[in-house]
């Protein structure tokens, strides 16, 4: 989507997809401060979309894995309970129940 391409251009260290990372937990309140051309609802649907691809998921769902911020910088680990919810999506996804 263009909006998943503004992401990649503004903040190449976060949305980087040949290294896909887990994100900031509320990473769009971030956006929505430093993205004025783009409606809080065209922020909402990127993040969701990059957020469910099995690329996404497999980073969170990676031991040890660490969120970012929209700069790239560390914010904090992955909780047990994400990475847990993270491999039963991708299992749902690897069994077609999607």
């Amino acid at each position: 989507s263009a909006c998943i391409r503004l992401f990649a251009e503004k903040f190449p260290a976060a949305f980087d997809r040949n290294r896909t990372q887990p994100l900031k937990i509320d990473i769009h309140r971030d956006a929505f401060d430093r993205i004025d051309d783009v409606s809080r609802k065209a922020i909402r649907r990127a993040l969701s979309v990059w957020t469910r691809q099995p690329d996404y998921l497999r980073a969170v769902a990676a031991q040890g894995a660490i969120r970012v911020d929209l700069d790239g910088n560390p914010a904090g680990p992955v909780a047990d309970a994400e990475r847990i919810f993270a491999q039963a999506r991708l299992g749902e996804e690897g069994s077609g129940n999607e």
